[in-house]
């Protein structure tokens, strides 16, 4: 299963529980109980620093979301972001939903060469504090942003997800990215074609920017490997992301793009999810 996780919008808390549980991408889970919707804030790793000050101080706590807080910070909803960047205030793009994104370009407020160039420099800079990302494709990203933006401009994008940052799991395949599983066992021959999920991402215009970390083969749930070392939980670099699709998890919850591709077949997708603070999709077949 290619599942995903991204930001989304706010609601309670859910409990802990043994029932069985699907995380909904962007914040929440459902269980037989029924649908908790979260926001996360993302996440700002203290540098060389496990200790984040006001951030959750372990990797099953959530906190509100970025949604949220620029609510209670503005008084409007998130969708009103183009309005209050009109009145001065400063909107970071690499903590925007998709569907923000998609309103800022659509009403010429940002682009996404500027989406673009914000979250390579913020994974530039935290690169060595969490390790999400094993490798980033920076020049393709650009160039697929600068078509995205003449296409916006235009009025004619190919989908919302158009000019949305996107980074894909390491055991998914990319064309022309070695998929190396994690593994220092793999052939990192470049891939000759795209998974059918990143396909469709790019027939939609969604950038594939970057290859998120996975634990070796995706075998358990904390994502460490032979070849890429510890991701770290940006909320707390003390703690495990969770996994197998840490580095996705642990992407999104950082501002690295707003949405992430992973795997799930025993919880991959949705551990990383609830560690995180974010919502998990696990596909039905």
């Amino acid at each position: 299963h290619h599942t995903h996780l991204h930001r989304g919008r706010a609601g309670r808390v859910p409990r802990s529980g043994s029932d069985d549980v699907c995380t909904l991408r962007g914040g929440g889970r459902v269980s037989e109980q029924g649908v908790n919707v979260i926001r996360p804030r993302v996440a700002e790793p203290a540098q060389g620093n496990s200790d984040l000050g006001d951030r959750p101080g372990n990797a099953g706590h959530i906190d509100h979301g970025k949604s949220m807080l620029v609510k209670a910070l503005t008084g409007t909803d998130p969708d009103r972001l183009p309005e209050e960047k009109a009145r001065g205030m400063t909107i970071d793009l690499t903590q925007a939903s998709a569907a923000q994104l998609g309103t800022l370009y659509r009403k010429g407020k940002a682009s996404p060469v500027e989406t673009m160039k914000a979250v390579l420099a913020r994974a530039d800079r935290l690169a060595a504090t969490i390790n999400a990302l094993c490798h980033v494709d920076g020049k393709a990203a650009l160039a697929t942003a600068r078509a995205s933006e003449k296409r916006w401009k235009k009025g004619e994008p190919l989908s919302p997800l158009d000019g949305v940052p996107v980074s894909i799991k390491e055991l998914v395949r990319v064309r022309g990215w070695p998929a190396s599983m994690g593994s220092k066992l793999t052939d990192k021959s470049p891939a000759d074609a795209d998974a059918p999920a990143v396909a469709r991402l790019r027939e939609a215009g969604a950038i594939v920017f970057a290859q998120s970390t996975s634990s070796e083969y995706g075998h358990k749930g904390v994502t460490d490997s032979p070849l890429h070392g510890i991701t770290r939980n940006p909320w707390n670099t003390g703690a495990t992301p969770g996994g197998s699709s840490g580095g996705a998890g642990a992407a999104v919850a950082a501002g690295l793009g707003p949405i992430a591709i992973g795997t799930d077949g025993g919880g991959s997708v949705r551990i990383p999810a609830s560690f995180c603070g974010l919502v998990g999709l696990k596909a039905t077949f």
